[in-house]
């Protein structure tokens, strides 16, 4: 979705004014003290009048918001001023879950049309991929439901086709990996047991290494390919992910890591164009986990709070259902954590003040949070929960001890 519709010069010239009046950062090059979009269509999202022709920005605030005679009115004489020529102008995208990361080590990357190739598809590229790269060099593609699950995609067949590299099949969701031996070998990948969190196995029920990660196994592997990656080289993939957001009109990232000191002080080095919250991810020692303080780092950047994954996504059938997923009857997906350990999570996140973000996507995972809240016994958390409308408590409720509200 562009910041702007139709000609895209124009576009672009208007989404980087905007990204500067959203961010509140300076930029390299000068603008006037005020800015003037006018002869336009500006979304304002209000239901008395849900689009305006002009809008007056002064500094990183919006100054005036109606039509083009009254804003360009308040502007002052020396005001840049752009004519929209009919153009859509809408806020700023505030992008909610990002992993912008999880960089790679230089590899062979495959290719394929679509999210979901079969696994045929995959093996051939595979092959095709084995003859032309360097034994040193891994293999890496993102594949979806259809191959993850078809039996000739497994570690055994990777080993075959390719003994001597390095294979890593992974869920574009991303929250599964085939690996292969050579994998394992090559990135000292532990296959004595699942960590907390984690599970082998295409089902998530495996006891034993078969070459598939899920979860808390996964995310572990996938921070340590990301250590390997030089800090320019994760520069330059940073600098990716910012100029695409700037191209679709995206302000600000809030960007779940594993390592967010880090992050923010690759972002800070690039004099990042739009606004990015780092939130710690951890990966491993999950339970025990604290979030660093809460930072300001500069206009743009800062970091803080904790994310934590309670259950996977419908691609790998990992999110937990009270029923089997549609396409499987024998599966139901799992918690990565015990209700208990949910529990423990909230409370730390009262008692330290600090904000707590659960990925949960199955119903059984949404019904382990309202439970844990229920348990939890504050007002606040149910009253949040029921404007958000989250609420679909069985039998127990929320009720505010201060005015006796009960939510249903």
């Amino acid at each position: 979705m562009n910041l702007l519709c139709s000609v895209r010069d124009a576009a672009i010239a208007l989404t980087a004014v905007l990204l500067v009046a959203a961010c509140g950062r300076q930029p390299s090059v000068e603008l006037a003290p005020e800015t003037v979009l006018f002869n336009g269509r500006i979304f304002t999202g209000t239901a008395s009048a849900s689009f305006a022709e002009a809008v007056l920005v002064r500094g990183s605030r919006i100054g005036a918001v109606g039509s083009t005679q009254e804003v360009t009115a308040k502007a002052v004489s020396d005001a840049r001023r752009i004519d929209l020529e009919g153009r859509l102008v809408i806020p700023g995208i505030n992008d909610a879950h990002l992993h912008m990361d999880f960089f790679l080590p230089e590899h062979t990357s495959l290719q394929f049309d679509g999210m979901d190739p079969p696994c045929a598809v995959a093996l051939e590229g595979l092959r095709n991929a084995v003859r032309t790269t360097p034994k040193d060099k891994p293999i890496i593609g993102a594949i979806g439901q259809t191959a993850f699950f078809e039996e000739d995609c497994t570690a055994h067949t990777l080993d075959r086709l390719a003994p001597e590299h390095a294979v890593i099949l992974h869920t574009w969701t991303p929250h599964a990996a085939i690996l292969n031996r050579s994998a394992v070998k090559m990135f000292s990948v532990s296959t004595s047991g699942p960590p907390g969190g984690g599970f082998y196995g295409k089902d998530g029920r495996s006891t034993k290494w078969d070459g598939v990660i899920q979860e808390y196994a996964f995310f572990e592997f996938w921070a340590g390919l990301s250590r390997l990656v030089s800090d320019d080289q994760a520069r330059q993939s940073l600098k990716a992910v910012l100029g695409e957001a700037v191209r679709l009109g995206i302000t600000t990232l809030q960007a779940m890591s594993a390592d967010p000191e880090r992050l923010v002080r690759l972002l800070h080095d690039l004099d990042t164009p739009v606004r990015v919250r780092a939130m710690f991810f951890p990966v491993t020692g999950v339970l025990q986990a604290k979030p660093h303080p809460r930072k300001q780092v500069s206009n743009g950047i800062s970091y803080g709070d904790l994310k934590v994954i309670l259950d996977g996504t419908p691609i790998e059938r990992s999110a937990a259902m009270r029923v089997p997923h549609a396409d499987a009857a024998d599966s139901r997906g799992e918690l990565n954590f015990t209700p208990e350990q949910i529990r423990g999570f909230l409370r730390s996140s009262r008692e330290g003040g600090y904000q707590l973000m659960l990925h949960a996507v199955g119903d059984r995972g949404v019904e382990a949070v309202i439970e844990a809240l229920e348990a939890d016994g504050s007002p606040r958390y149910c009253f949040v929960a029921f404007r958000l409308g989250m609420i679909v408590f069985r039998k127990t409720v929320c009720s505010s001890s201060t005015n006796g509200t009960r939510y249903t």
